[in-house]
């Protein structure tokens, strides 16, 4: 074989390779987002005592989510983790503020939060992700002192949730859950699989 086929088999190899691992990668996001993933933690992380916002405390249940008519008490779930952990960053801020902030910046497409516009409204916050997540993920962030933000199904169910993992222990991640008004730390497996994940981090 020439130097030139050679080189040519070579790329082409490469070509081929690359294809299967973005193929790959693709489908495993996929299938992440579509069924979910199981997080069990390997070791204890002390729960953190984090500030805990309730997506319907009165204070602002009743404020619509941007301009989409739909009320922070039934959909501000991903607002209220946000904002705690915002005020774990430095930035004191409720969820109605937060909530007031993005809508005058256009910061949702319809109910839904356009991540990089907290960056826009705030400059000292920004968030990472991967589509892509295990358990060594979000441990990696507990031992970093970040706060993971994931979406689940609200106790199993068809409707989407959003919580922040603050530790873990007897083998379960523990969260908050902007619904739960005991306002204590609760398993993650009370909603089971995770199927999105996302980490404020300070700028």
């Amino acid at each position: 074989m020439s130097a030139r086929k050679k080189r040519l088999f070579a790329a082409a190899a490469v070509s081929a390779l690359l294809l299967i691992a973005v193929g790959a990668y693709a489908a495993r996001h996929l299938y992440t987002k579509t069924y979910g993933v199981e997080l069990t933690p390997s070791r204890d992380f002390s729960p953190r005592q984090v500030t805990y916002y309730l997506q319907n405390d009165p204070k602002w249940g009743d404020d619509a989510v941007g301009d989409s008519g739909r009320a922070m008490k039934s959909i501000g779930c991903l607002i209220s983790c946000v904002a705690g952990s915002m005020c774990e960053l430095g930035v004191q801020i409720t969820p109605g503020q937060l909530n007031s902030a993005l809508t005058e910046i256009g910061g949702y497409e319809r109910d839904n939060l356009i991540w990089h516009k907290l960056n826009d409204a705030f400059p000292d916050i920004d968030y990472k992700y991967s589509r892509i997540f295990t358990s060594d993920t979000i441990e990696s962030d507990l031992e970093n002192g970040l706060l993971p933000i994931v979406n689940v199904k609200y106790k199993g169910g068809g409707v989407t949730h959003w919580v922040i993992i603050v530790g873990a222990e007897n083998g379960e991640f523990m969260v908050y859950d902007p619904l739960n008004s005991e306002l204590e730390p609760i398993p993650l497996s009370a909603h089971g699989r995770v199927y999105a994940y996302r980490t404020l981090i300070a700028n």
